[in-house]
């Protein structure tokens, strides 16, 4: 159960990680209005999202095999990540 509950609470991490993250950028671009049409804003958030995105999709991925690596071996949720 301990393995579960470690995968589950690094999805539960990242999940918070990302609404935070629009929640900033919400609040900024609504603060400044002339944010919307900066280009330099633009990039940095279209390139922090896609690095969420990337740790998001790894993220995923490791709990789903670690998840079969557990019921196949029976061992903790870190060796079997690894």
């Amino acid at each position: 159960m301990g393995s579960i509950a470690f995968g589950a609470f690094l999805i539960a991490v990242l999940n918070t990680i990302k609404a935070l993250f629009e929640y900033f950028v919400y609040q900024y671009e609504n603060a400044t209005p002339s944010m919307k049409n900066n280009p330099v804003f633009q990039i940095v958030t279209c390139c922090i999202r896609c690095v969420i995105w990337c740790v998001d999709s790894y993220i995923k991925f490791m709990n789903k095999n670690a998840y079969i690596q557990i019921a196949l071996q029976s061992t903790a949720f870190c060796p079997s990540a690894q």
